[in-house]
């Protein structure tokens, strides 16, 4: 659970960090870049202090066969498979990383930032159910109980959008609730077959793709980047890199179908309880029954 409530608390710190940037008039796409940027090149420096390159171990064949069997029996595959696997994983997650961010982006200009922000703390459904269909990971009772009351507290923070609801909705917000919903559930995929202590191979190729793409989408529109962009965009990175990596390693111990919506529901928490103490919002009573919903599903959701 600790584990859990630190990636909830970095999950919170970008969304604060990109809050901060609006204020500031900076531009979001190139503090994304940056996000992504750095990302890289910390998880270059993890992965070389841990000696973990690809080795000679590296072998496309082996890593068939066992991937094979590890759809069948479980098994998580051996060092060096487990690299292929974080490479071929990593390729599509930072794809889906960056499509959802743009998705995003869009939506939030043609459906309004509240209608947005709600799907994007219900996306959690998508690796939840996923992870019960293909790999039977079943809450019991008091975790059923628990996830009700977190996704319960989730659409209770964000009632302000209901309003918006009504209105007509552009397929901007049903491909970022997708591709945003599917980016997380790819963590999972990785940690359920690769071993746990490379997440940082798997995170590097994530941001390194991801870095790629906004790059070349930078030069191509000549944006200017500006040094509190690099600043912020560093932060950023920081927090989204500890935010998966610690969510990776919460998988190992919290079946994933219990661990999202708690992910969640603590990210929209502390989110909200950080905009109160920071920028000084105004919490509701809606909200704060909100925050005791959350509280009380966590303590739920941790009995086994």
């Amino acid at each position: 659970m600790v584990y859990l409530i630190l990636a909830s608390f970095f999950s919170a710190s970008v969304a604060l960090l990109f809050k901060y940037s609006e204020s500031k008039g900076l531009n979001r796409f190139v503090v994304a870049t940056i996000n992504y940027i750095a990302g890289f090149f910390i998880s270059l420096i993890i992965v070389i202090s841990k000696g973990i390159f690809p080795t000679k171990e590296i072998n496309p064949g082996i890593f068939l066969k066992e991937f094979s069997n590890a759809l069948k029996t479980g098994k998580v595959l051996s060092p060096g498979s487990s690299i292929i696997w974080a490479i071929v994983v990593g390729v599509v997650a930072g794809i889906f990383f960056f499509v959802a961010f743009i998705f995003y982006q869009k939506s939030v200009k043609e459906n309004g930032v509240a209608t947005t922000g709600t799907v994007r703390s219900l996306n959690v459904l998508i690796p939840m159910t996923l992870s019960m269909v293909l790999w039977l990971e079943i809450p019991n009772m008091w975790q059923w109980f628990g996830i009700g009351i977190a996704v319960f507290s989730i659409v209770l923070f964000s009632l302000s959008s209901i309003k918006e609801l009504k209105r007509k909705l552009h397929s901007s917000l049903y491909l970022f609730y997708i591709t945003g919903g599917t980016s997380q559930f790819l963590n999972k995929l990785y940690q359920k077959y690769g071993i746990v202590e490379y997440r940082s191979i798997f995170l590097l190729v994530v941001f390194f793709v991801a870095s790629l793409i906004g790059i070349s989408i930078l030069i191509k529109n000549r944006v200017k980047v500006r040094k509190p962009e690099i600043v912020v965009g560093f932060f950023v990175g920081l927090s989204n890199l500890f935010q998966n990596s610690l969510m990776i390693l919460s998988f190992s111990i919290i079946k994933s179908s219990v661990a999202f919506p708690i992910f969640s529901a603590m990210s929209i928490f502390i989110l909200n309880v950080g905009g109160w103490l920071i920028f000084k919002e105004y919490l509701s009573k809606i909200k704060i029954f909100a925050i005791i919903l959350a509280t009380l599903s966590i303590f739920l959701i941790s009995l086994r």
